[in-house]
């Protein structure tokens, strides 16, 4: 899949440390699978020495690597897991709003009593509706079918 940001003009380096070494395990994700994803949606190369990871390319795909990169490592430390998935709605949504916080969306959970599982919006969308159905007493979800409005709205009943 290609980068979904546009190129512009200015190529830097930066430096994200994470002290932690389980969250730093648990953010690059089995064989670095979330840290290549990140660079495959991104287009910004990583580089993993010790427990820095070494961020290369355009100023605008640095800035949004490190945004994505900090807020998955505070989900992480609040025993968030994070999956590969994850990584990717994280970037779609920082891309989109960069100063949105990650925790306000993947921290919203539903539980569902008769199988003690947990849902979680995985999209700003999902959030909204998720909030909308405990706000009013009627809502109505409309879009494209596979966006799981059928799925969240079982599961707040």
């Amino acid at each position: 899949m290609k980068s979904i940001l546009p190129k512009k003009a200015g190529m830097a380096s930066k430096k994200v440390a994470i002290s932690d070494q389980e969250v730093f395990r648990h953010l690059c994700g089995e064989h670095n699978a979330h840290l290549k994803l990140m660079e495959d949606r991104i287009g910004v190369t990583l580089h993993v020495r010790g427990n820095v990871i070494i961020l290369q390319g355009y100023i605008w795909e640095i800035d949004l690597a490190e945004n994505v990169l900090t807020q998955l490592a505070e989900l992480v430390k609040s025993k968030y897991p994070v999956y590969p998935s994850d990584v990717d709605y994280a970037i779609r949504i920082l891309s989109n709003d960069p100063e949105m916080d990650l925790k306000k969306v993947f921290k919203d959970e539903i539980l569902i009593s008769s199988k003690k599982k947990l849902i979680t919006p995985k999209s700003i969308n999902q959030k909204r509706y998720i909030d909308g159905i405990r706000r009013y007493d009627i809502v109505f979800g409309i879009g494209p079918a596979g966006t799981g409005k059928t799925y969240l709205a079982m599961a707040m009943a």
